[in-house]
């Protein structure tokens, strides 16, 4: 899944959390609010931020995802100028997967009072770490992350969101106590055609020829959802990464159903994505996904 610029929306002093961050903070506000479209630096706002200092934590390094990992606790020194109390919606965006990201993460307190936040999510950061990307410098520019976050729900240019494909589920089950990895061969044009697979975890692809694979070691449903011109595909078993040792001992059947892209594309979203399962993020946040 995509890295994205994701902005967390609350009213605090200090908050601590654990991944990747760009440090910086601002008050801010929704455009027409009630009527939220976009949001938008506050600047006719009197309160100002001071200074921040921020404390890494690498002390509970569990070395996931193939980097280092810690907490960092961020308190945010405010000048408020006026003889009133203000009320200010604050902005702190950061860079995470959202597949990775839980409420335990995320921590805001103000007077040791913990304060109810609410997660959006910006651009994603197509060259963040990708070997498939342009080698170039990522902006992390407070006022551009923060404009590119909206609550208008996206406008799609490769399909319509009412628009019907065909689902194959493929139910998989090893016949003895050998696991097996099972691909499945298919071509396709992608000028016609769009793919989403669930449950595999090795993909390879040239021209218009693919290879998919996943271990089975119990009975697994494997899904690919097809949209556009229909595809045809050769399913085998193996015993070993390489694909080379094949095996018979593994059963399969293959079921079809019709079913709209937006339903399915927001069910396949809700099921990989701890931040969704855990409500930090709201409908239309998870569709512009």
């Amino acid at each position: 899944m995509k890295k994205l610029i994701t902005s967390i929306l609350f009213l605090a002093v200090m908050f601590s959390f654990s991944p990747i961050v760009v440090a910086n903070s601002g008050p801010t506000y929704w455009q027409g609010y009630p009527a939220s479209e976009i949001m938008a630096i506050s600047k006719n706002s009197p309160i100002t931020v001071k200074n921040e200092d921020l404390i890494f934590d690498f002390s509970e390094d569990e070395e996931s995802d193939y980097t280092t990992r810690g907490r960092v606790t961020a308190t945010y020194k405010m000048a408020n100028p006026t003889n009133e109390t203000l009320l200010v919606q604050m902005a702190f965006p950061f860079v995470e997967k959202l597949n990775g990201l839980t409420r335990e993460d995320v921590v805001i307190t103000a007077d040791d009072n913990v304060l109810p936040y609410e997660v959006y999510i910006g651009d994603a950061v197509e060259s963040y770490g990708s070997p498939w990307q342009e080698d170039k410098e990522t902006s992390f520019d407070f006022d551009s992350i923060v404009h590119s976050i909206t609550q208008e729900e996206y406008e799609t240019k490769s399909f319509a969101e009412n628009e019907k494909g065909k689902l194959y589920l493929i139910n998989v089950k090893p016949t003895t106590e050998q696991r097996i990895n099972l691909a499945v061969d298919f071509d396709f044009n992608s000028e016609k055609t769009k793919v989403i697979t669930n449950g595999f975890n090795r993909y390879e692809r040239g021209h218009e020829k693919t290879k998919i694979a996943a271990w089975c070691d119990e009975p697994e449903v494997l899904e690919i959802f097809v949209l556009g011109t229909d595809i045809d595909f050769k399913i085998n078993g193996f015993t070993d990464g390489n694909l080379s040792e094949e095996t018979k001992f593994f059963t399969y059947q293959i079921s079809t159903q019709e079913v709209e892209m937006k339903p399915y594309l927001l069910e396949y979203i809700t099921t990989n994505t701890n931040a969704i399962n855990e409500n930090l993020v709201f409908d239309t946040q998870q569709y512009n996904l």
